[in-house]
């Protein structure tokens, strides 16, 4: 199953500095990120808790400013939707391009996503959510511009679309508060949003992101899907020799993938189910001798 997705992750190149491999994985010991995930995890849900406790959306009553500064101040939304839009495409067409697909999965991405829905859907307390959760999510974008991690992206244009991505979402915020009505923010002193974001945040990172596009997971798992396309299955009775540069671990699992996925594969038209499981058993017995 997990080899159809080999477009999403296939294109993440080991030999880059900070973009995974053994020396990723071989960082920290897993009980100590088991510890980590624990900790990291009441922290996420204490404060997402205390946070949804004091929270308050207030009611939407339509919008403030009269109907002509209104329509005025909204002529710049459908130009800046359609350009998000264009910027958030390219970054996805690169993606496609390079079989990374995973990194979409970044916190950025999915605050543009979100500030894409807040340009096109209209005004209403749901806005009013988003709003002010993402409030408290564009500093990831002041982090990306000033810290920029560039040593990736080698296609034509890549780099500049990084730049203009986050570039814009610092501009949507600041757009949609002058719109106001739904685009508001709560009081100085309230901490209730903050406390919510903090804690959705710390789960997605330490849930989401740790366990679809930790390093050490995705490097182990690509080497053993590689050899599940293409399995040198050797004669009946003979060991399976271990192919240089992988450990006895993810030859066993390799071949446990295989035979798994040859449970799922229908006969073609005119075979008999006797046929594939003859099949099945000779892949069975062809596996790694203890």
């Amino acid at each position: 199953m997990w080899s159809d997705f080999d477009w999403a992750y296939d294109g993440v190149s080991h030999s880059i500095a900070g973009s995974g491999g053994s020396e990723c994985a071989a960082h920290t010991t897993l009980r100590r990120r088991l510890f980590e995930s624990l900790v990291v995890s009441v922290l996420g849900v204490g404060y997402f808790v205390w946070g949804y406790r004091r929270i308050s959306v207030p009611p939407f009553i339509g919008h403030p400013l009269p109907d002509a500064t209104h329509k005025g101040r909204r002529f710049g939304r459908r130009p800046l939707l359609v350009v998000m839009c264009l910027v958030f495409g390219c970054e996805i067409g690169f993606k496609c391009a390079t079989k990374t697909l995973i990194y979409l999965l970044n916190p950025c991405h999915v605050v543009t996503a979100v500030q894409i829905f807040l340009l096109a859907a209209p005004p209403g307390r749901l806005a009013t959510v988003l709003f002010r959760w993402q409030m408290h999510s564009v500093s990831g974008a002041i982090l990306a511009l000033v810290f920029p991690v560039l040593n990736t992206r080698l296609l034509p244009f890549e780099t500049e679309v990084y730049y203009v991505q986050h570039l814009l979402m610092l501009i949507v915020p600041f757009y949609l508060l002058r719109l106001g009505g739904a685009y508001s923010v709560e009081r100085l002193q309230d901490f209730s949003w903050s406390m919510v974001s903090v804690g959705i945040w710390l789960l997605y990172h330490f849930f989401v992101l740790q366990g679809d596009s930790g390093q050490s997971e995705q490097y182990a798992l690509s080497r053993c899907f590689r050899s599940v396309r293409r399995p040198e299955l050797p004669r009946v009775g003979h060991r399976t020799p271990e192919p240089p540069g992988r450990s006895r671990r993810e030859t066993l699992l390799s071949h446990f993938l295989f035979s798994t996925r040859a449970l799922s594969i229908r006969p073609p038209r005119g075979q008999s189910q006797r046929s594939k499981r003859i099949a099945l058993e000779l892949i069975f017995v062809t596996g790694p001798n203890d």
